[in-house]
């Protein structure tokens, strides 16, 4: 635990990484857009290497690399080389062009519209899209299959398919038949991050050390998180879930629907179901991430932990 309160971003030289718990909206401009201003593209590759060293052992390496270059637009990995990452010039991405599976990521700012077609993929469980697109619409990996799906016009969404081997097809949808599987199918949908459609995809706040009162009517003990919040959605009697470490781990659907955060002596968890930009989304996901950097002094007290 530190003082801080200031970050010293990118002054660590011994790569130290710290995380602040502002409110997002809280975060400097400069801090927020320096920790997410990559934008991801799988196989796809940027031209050209930059001058002098070009290639890194992590991606993370890569990237602080790449902010400080100004002939650098991205970084490229390259399976074919050991998974190395490679300063690129760019600045342009070949989106879906690389033959050899590489995956490349360029600075851009979050919410341009490259940034949307990156990260458009809503995911809905026990869920499906109606129709298999024209052609082959059978892939082995979600990537392969979303990639695909984002050149067909007769293509609404993806939908995986346990029962047949776990392979990933294209459908045409374009309704996503949310909850309505009986197989346990899983379905992805290309949609606007923030519009109702997505809301639905992630709206749980977790809060840990905490819980909510009351077990909900009929069957309310689950093996699987994904299999507690599935049925809590269709239950108006369920606030949310609280894991249960003490009774085999289970998830259990609770009535609440006021969350009892911190108040668990048992170290349970908890999962409400709420709008992901609120107070409450803010306190359970307001950590800022800074790579290469530190607060200075430490917390008065016990300041050092295992996680």
């Amino acid at each position: 635990l530190r003082k801080g309160p200031e970050v010293k971003v990118g002054e660590s030289l011994s790569g130290e990484t710290s995380w602040t718990n502002e409110a997002v909206e809280a975060c400097s401009e400069g801090a927020m857009l320096e920790v997410y201003n990559w934008c991801v593209f799988p196989n796809s590759y940027l031209s050209g290497y930059s001058a002098g060293n070009y290639s890194y052992d992590t991606l993370k390496e890569a990237q602080n690399a790449c902010r400080q270059r100004s002939d650098c637009g991205g970084v490229t990995d390259e399976p074919y080389n050991g998974g190395r990452y490679t300063l690129r010039k760019g600045p342009e991405v070949k989106v879906g062009e690389s033959l050899s599976g590489e995956t490349s990521w360029s600075k851009c700012n979050v919410g341009a519209e490259v940034a949307a077609e990156a990260y458009s993929w809503c995911e809905y469980y026990d869920s499906y899209l109606s129709g298999y697109s024209a052609g082959n619409y059978s892939y082995d990996t979600l990537k392969e299959a979303q990639n695909a799906c984002r050149q067909r016009s007769d293509c609404g969404g993806v939908t995986d398919e346990p029962y047949n081997g776990g392979r990933y097809t294209l459908r045409k949808g374009p309704e996503v038949k949310v909850g309505e599987s009986l197989s346990g199918e899983t379905s992805w949908s290309k949609c606007n991050v923030g519009a109702e459609v997505a809301a639905e995809a992630y709206s749980w706040c977790e809060y840990y050390d905490s819980y909510l009162s009351g077990y909900s009517a009929g069957n309310y003990s689950y093996d699987t998180l994904k299999e507690a919040q599935n049925a809590c959605r269709q239950r108006s009697d369920c606030g949310g879930v609280t894991d249960e470490p003490y009774n085999g781990g289970r998830y259990t659907l609770r009535k609440g629907p006021e969350v009892k955060v911190g108040e668990s002596l048992s170290g349970e968890t908890s999962w409400s179901k709420c709008n992901v930009g609120p107070e409450v989304a803010a306190e359970a996901y307001s950590w800022c991430e800074y790579y290469d950097s530190y607060l200075s002094g430490y917390s008065a007290g016990n300041y050092s932990y295992d996680t």
